[in-house]
């Protein structure tokens, strides 16, 4: 069903790209980045930023911005990889996943190290969350949904009834986890639990972030956005915006990002477009350094292919 929607995505996405002539206006500002290797395909799928000099993009290319330039670097294994998550605890330990592989950026002269994380039979992993390297969940799945806690040595796993697209911890017994189809997963120190989503939305949720255990967003399909104020989530609803992706600097400084360069912003009362990349851009993962240093990335499907993009929003 995935698949088949997605195609269906591509091609509106490739109507929208003739409608629009490829443009759009809004504060977004697209990145100059190095030619892909491939003219035709390259796709760009997580983001993070240490700070206004110091930002990552990885998808089927690992990229790095020094605060003047993108450059391409040198990725985890020899040949073709495509990180698919990352998550950074200082700038020489940002965390990478790779199907059921996890990497770690130790900095410039260690390069990539992979994680020696001991999960059997473990899925391909989509999202990944850290407080150390003893203390992380990861989850995914192609074929076995799951999300997997693993903590001082102590593995436990769940059956996430869908992918995992999104992991956000507000300590080490207080991790949630969105699973499209499969509704929100609450780790409370011991298990993983399922949380019934919000009535009228929060089905599909694509990605989660928050700033405490009672302020928790999540962003996903048919533009909602559902928040956790400690007892349960409420949806919010918005018009035309499948979003994929959430990051906030504060409590009133969340930004939400989605398909057809979709750009949201809530300021502590209520959520507002703030103009997007044009139709054909879709975005697939949002982080920042603060509230003046917020990056974007995705794609662009155009009539001469599919091709990794990166935009400032702030």
């Amino acid at each position: 069903m995935r698949t088949t929607r997605w195609l269906a995505l591509g091609l509106l996405g490739i109507i929208g790209f003739a409608a629009a002539c490829g443009g759009g206006s809004g504060p977004a500002r697209r990145q100059s980045l190095p030619a892909p290797a491939n003219d035709y395909y390259s796709s760009l799928t997580a983001i993070w930023a240490f700070s206004d000099h110091d930002v990552w993009a990885v998808g089927d290319r690992v990229l790095h911005y020094d605060g003047q330039r993108w450059s391409e670097v040198e990725g985890p294994l020899a040949g073709p990889v495509f990180l698919s998550a990352l998550w950074g605890l200082a700038p020489d330990d940002l965390w990478a996943t790779w199907g059921s592989q996890i990497f770690r950026w130790r900095g410039q002269a260690s390069g990539w190290v992979e994680l020696d994380h001991g999960i059997s039979n473990a899925p391909e992993f989509n999202a990944v969350w850290a407080l150390t390297p003893d203390d992380y969940a990861a989850g995914g799945g192609d074929v076995n949904w799951e999300i997997i806690r693993s903590k001082d040595g102590v593995i436990t796993r769940a059956y996430t009834h869908g992918v995992t697209t999104g992991i956000w911890g507000a300590n080490s017994d207080d991790v949630w986890a969105a699973a499209e189809s499969g509704g929100f997963w609450h780790w409370t120190g011991g298990r993983w639990s399922n949380v019934e989503p919000p009535s009228g939305g929060g089905d599909y949720p694509q990605s989660v972030w928050g700033f405490a255990p009672d302020d928790v967003w999540a962003a996903g399909e048919w533009g909602t956005l559902d928040h956790w104020d400690g007892v349960a989530w409420t949806p919010t609803v918005l018009e035309d915006a499948d979003l994929r992706a959430v990051w906030g600097a504060a409590s009133d400084d969340v930004w939400a990002v989605g398909e057809e360069g979709a750009v949201w912003h809530f300021d502590g009362q209520s959520w507002s477009s703030r103009g997007g990349a044009g139709w054909s851009v879709f975005f697939t993962g949002i982080s920042g350094s603060g509230p003046d240093s917020v990056w974007a990335v995705g794609y662009e499907l155009n009539t001469h292919g599919n091709h990794g993009v990166v935009y400032r929003v702030r």
